[in-house]
């Protein structure tokens, strides 16, 4: 694995956390513009499927986030437990070198090696990119709202 890659592979499980609040957020946004026309009443979206799951399914948004949560999850089951548990902390807590009683080149080194097994993740970067391009401009958005600007 390049250097490169370890960065992007890095980045991608930082992120993930986001992710899934973005997964959720856009699934709520996504629901409540099918529901608001009908005034909460169920429609249907055909046999045995509802008109919220169809829509759902058929946000560009939520399919390119179910994506890329399937993959990093499919990617992080392949791990050993103890792989996992040092992923969840270090990358998804945020805990550092401090909190793990290791010196940096040993945690440098369980880096590398997690984010080795978990190169599968390279595959979805430019789905994750993009989102944080589209995620970037509406956090932009919303700065010049509350601002009270153009």
């Amino acid at each position: 694995m390049t250097k490169d890659e370890f960065q992007v592979v890095e980045s991608i499980l930082s992120l993930f956390p986001e992710l899934c609040r973005a997964a959720d957020q856009r699934r709520d946004y996504v629901v409540s513009l099918v529901l608001a026309p009908n005034h909460g009443e169920p429609v249907q979206g055909g046999p045995g499927v509802s008109a919220i799951e169809r829509f759902v399914d058929g946000d560009r948004e939520s399919a390119n986030l179910k994506i890329i949560l399937d993959r990093i999850v499919g990617c992080l089951e392949k791990l050993r437990a103890e792989e996992g548990r040092f992923v969840e902390r270090y990358y998804f807590e945020g805990q550092s070198a401090y909190d793990f009683e290791e010196s940096g080149s040993v945690l440098y080194g369980k880096r590398r090696k997690v984010c080795a097994k978990l190169a599968g993740v390279l595959s979805i970067y430019h789905l994750v990119r993009e989102w944080r391009e589209v995620e970037q401009i509406r956090r932009l958005e919303a700065a010049k709202i509350v601002r009270g600007g153009p």
